[in-house]
């Protein structure tokens, strides 16, 4: 008797996080691509490196990244949402390496974060580019920093 073929069926890739994220759209490219060569599951290497942008609304006062820092300094706290746990760290970060308070906002996905963003209910949001990228070229938004952070599937 013969094993049978592997796989026998359609796999499912199972993303934990909303639609519309960079999380989302990698496992949609890695689909696209693995689904037409997949004979047999291999170990799979890294797939993706996920950029992070630091943004506020475009409005005076926080033009720059010395304009944030010092808005940052002082009137803390500032309000920052998140939808990843990528983003929250990055923002953990920052506010220890400013000496200065930033409260953590949670969000199922990012791009609810960049919605509170520019309806002013938080001030700022590290999100990925690709989510940002719209409100950035229509001006809404600004970017101050990139931080990026890489994603490996080890065997």
């Amino acid at each position: 008797m013969q094993a049978q073929a592997w796989p026998a069926k359609p796999l499912t890739i199972v993303v934990p996080y909303a639609a519309g994220g960079a999380t989302d759209t990698l496992a949609r490219i890695m689909a696209d691509r693995l689904g037409p060569k997949i004979g047999q599951f291999m170990p799979v290497g890294f797939y993706g490196f996920l950029q992070f942008v630091l943004t506020v609304r475009n409005e005076p006062g926080m033009a720059t990244l010395a304009d944030f820092i010092k808005r940052a300094k002082s009137k803390p706290p500032l309000t920052s949402g998140a939808g990843t746990p990528w983003a929250r760290l990055i923002t953990a970060t920052l506010a220890e390496r400013l000496a200065t308070e930033i409260i953590y906002v949670p969000y199922k996905a990012a791009p609810q974060a960049l919605a509170d963003l520019l309806s002013g209910q938080i001030d700022m949001t590290f999100a990925d580019v690709a989510i940002a990228a719209p409100q950035m070229k229509a001006g809404k938004v600004k970017t101050l920093v990139k931080a990026s952070a890489s994603l490996t599937v080890a065997p």
